[in-house]
């Protein structure tokens, strides 16, 4: 079983856990209504969420640039949530607040996005190095390998390519397969030649 795996396994055990807990204390604290644990057990679950939104927003809005396609605002704001994160050491935990079944490391996950930028906007040294380093700091993390993978295709490599995301399988990533990333390089080739 792999990390990714055991992750899993655990936010669902976590919160089987919780809810037995909640649930629980209702029961004990007034047993006619039993659904006020259920209530409190969604007031819990809503706050964690929240606190995280709070200390990660200049990381949930350079994901929404990237996703809005502006690679360029969202690697500007992804560096000052990393500045965040590496000047107050106590935000990195607060990643637990929220699923998170790739990494343990928001620094790690944040290099992988920028890593993203820099492949889209087609700067592919940065990109690499964007990868190696979300790697130095969780050899566990199976996205910079699918990232690597489609620069390798990028640069016609396709045996690498492979390699790559054949480790990226067995830290527990299967969501992409070769073709759709050649499919994925063919049309970041595209549009990086019409910048």
């Amino acid at each position: 079983m792999n990390r990714t795996q055991r992750l899993k396994v655990l936010w669902f055990v976590v919160l089987a856990l919780l809810l037995v807990g909640v649930v629980g204390l209702g029961y004990r604290f007034d047993p006619r209504r039993p659904w006020l644990g259920m209530l409190l057990f969604g007031v819990f679950l809503l706050v964690p969420g929240r606190l995280q939104g709070l200390f990660y927003r200049g990381f949930f809005q350079a994901a929404k640039s990237q996703r809005a396609g502006h690679p360029d605002e969202a690697l500007s704001l992804y560096e000052d949530f990393l500045n965040d994160v590496r000047t107050h050491r106590w935000m990195k935990p607060l990643l637990w607040l929220a699923w998170t079944i790739y990494t343990t490391d928001v620094e790690a996950m944040t290099l992988n996005n920028m890593a993203a930028c820099h492949l889209v906007m087609g700067d592919r040294e940065a990109c690499e190095d964007a990868c190696q380093r979300a790697l130095q700091l969780d050899p566990h993390y199976p996205l910079p390998h699918v990232t690597l993978a489609t620069l390798c295709l990028l640069a016609d490599n396709q045996p690498a390519a492979e390699e790559h995301l054949q480790q990226a399988a067995e830290l527990g990533y299967r969501d992409a397969s070769i073709e759709v990333l050649i499919e994925r390089a063919q049309s970041l080739r595209v549009q990086i030649e019409a910048d």
